[in-house]
């Protein structure tokens, strides 16, 4: 189970100074590209392998590398901005150093090694949140995620007034409202990631096979061939399909099939 935890301070105050010294008044004054381009950053789109992005440093000076098929869609302002939290907070981080500098030196799975990777997964944190905090900040983002019983269309509105992609508005959703709610994504059957409010009763446990009863377990079973598939309507399911038997409780489930590789993502909140 994966209780959603508050964005760290730290990368919050840097956004929030960006969006002041950018003159953002608006979600929609939130252009990531200029906004690097303030700090010394340039964004271009080319070939990636491994990443959705990168970031070469020199100085005060950066280029951010975002994947080109990414181009023109919220996943790849995400990207931009994580990287230029990188720029901004983390003195040390350049990707082409961590890939042939000398922590990439270290034997696999020496003390130097781990150290190395806890670090860098710290680093990772860090410029994820505020990416989060950049795009949808919270005074703007917080009243649209005050609502007591959630649906895919809140999620969405979200999406649309910040021009975010519908994965990061859902988690950002659950880190703003107080709703017991759940984001949860499931491949093959099984629950691979999920995240929710401190407010939602169930046990949902990661590489558990999903319940039965659950919206998730069945859209999988009829093998939905097309992503984007939704079930419009929030659907009752009882309350063992989310992992709280609790008698007579139940929640509302909204799923959206991604296709048969990549599984389902489903919406929840407790109900009573």
């Amino acid at each position: 189970m994966s209780k959603v935890k508050p964005l760290l301070p730290g990368p919050v105050a840097a956004a929030r100074r960006v969006l002041d010294e950018c003159d953002v008044r608006h979600p929609r004054d939130i252009h990531v590209e200029a906004m690097a381009a303030r700090y010394g950053a340039m964004i271009v789109y080319g070939p990636v392998s491994t990443a959705r992005g990168s970031i070469v440093r020199t100085s005060k000076r950066a280029v951010i590398w975002v994947d080109e098929n990414a181009k023109g869609e919220p996943r790849a302002d995400f990207t931009g901005a994580h990287e230029l939290g990188h720029h901004l907070q983390h003195d040390v981080v350049d990707h082409f150093a961590q890939c042939y500098g000398e922590d990439a030196a270290a034997p696999k799975g020496s003390t130097e090694a781990r150290l190395a990777d806890k670090k860098a997964r710290a680093l990772e944190r860090e410029a994820d949140h505020f990416a989060a905090a950049l795009l949808m900040p919270e005074r703007w983002a917080a009243p649209l995620c005050d609502v007591p019983r959630p649906t895919l269309d809140d999620v969405y509105r979200v999406a649309r007034t910040f021009r975010t992609s519908f994965h990061a508005s859902a988690i950002r959703f659950i880190e703003l409202t107080s709703a017991p709610c759940a984001f949860v994504h499931t491949v093959g059957g099984r629950i691979k990631r999920s995240t929710e409010t401190h407010a939602f009763p169930g046990t949902i446990v990661q590489r558990r096979a999903v319940h039965p009863d659950s919206l998730a377990a069945r859209l999988q079973d009829r093998r939905v061939a097309g992503g984007g598939d939704v079930d419009a309507e929030p659907r009752e399911v009882p309350g063992a399909a989310w992992g709280d038997d609790t008698r007579g409780r139940a929640f509302l489930e909204q799923t959206i099939a991604l296709g048969p590789e990549l599984g389902v993502m489903s919406w929840i909140v407790a109900l009573g």
